[in-house]
C-alpha cells in the first residue's frame, strides 16, 4: 500500500494545484468583472451628464431664439408704425460701411495679387 500511496500523492499534490489555481483564477475573473461593472456605471453617469448638459443648452438655445423673434417681431412692428425712417438709416449706413470695406479688402487683393504674379517671379 505504500507504493499506492506514493503514486497517489502527486496526484493529490497536482489535483491540489489545480484548485488552487481555478481558484485564484476565478477571484481574478470576479475582480476583473467586478472593474469592468464600475467602469460601465461610471461611463453611464458620465454621458447621462453630457446628455443632460446638452438637453438644457438647447433649451437656454430655444428661449435665445424665442426671444430673438419676439424682438425682430416688435422691430418689424415698431418699423410699420414709423414708417421705418430710423431703420432705413442704419440699413444705408451699414451699407456704406461695407461698401468702404468692401473696396478697401478688394483693394489689397489686387495689390497683393499684382506683386505675386508669375510675371514679377520672371524679373530678376
Amino acid at each position: 500500500m505504500t507504493l499506492a500511496n506514493s503514486k497517489d500523492t502527486p496526484k493529490r499534490i497536482e489535483a491540489r494545484f489545480k484548485r488552487e489555481e481555478r481558484a485564484q483564477e476565478g477571484a481574478q475573473a470576479m475582480l476583473e468583472y467586478v472593474a469592468e461593472g464600475r467602469a460601465v456605471r461610471e461611463k453611464t453617469a458620465r454621458l447621462r451628464t453630457l446628455r443632460l448638459a446638452a438637453e438644457a443648452g438647447k433649451k437656454d438655445a430655444e428661449v435665445k431664439a424665442a426671444a430673438k423673434r419676439a424682438k425682430g417681431s416688435v422691430k418689424k412692428a415698431a418699423d410699420k408704425v414709423t414708417g421705418g425712417v430710423k431703420l432705413k438709416v442704419k440699413g444705408k449706413v451699414a451699407k456704406a460701411v461695407g461698401k468702404e470695406l468692401g473696396s478697401k479688402k478688394d483693394a489689397l487683393t489686387k495689390t497683393f495679387s499684382a506683386r505675386s504674379s508669375p510675371a514679377d517671379a520672371t524679373r530678376p
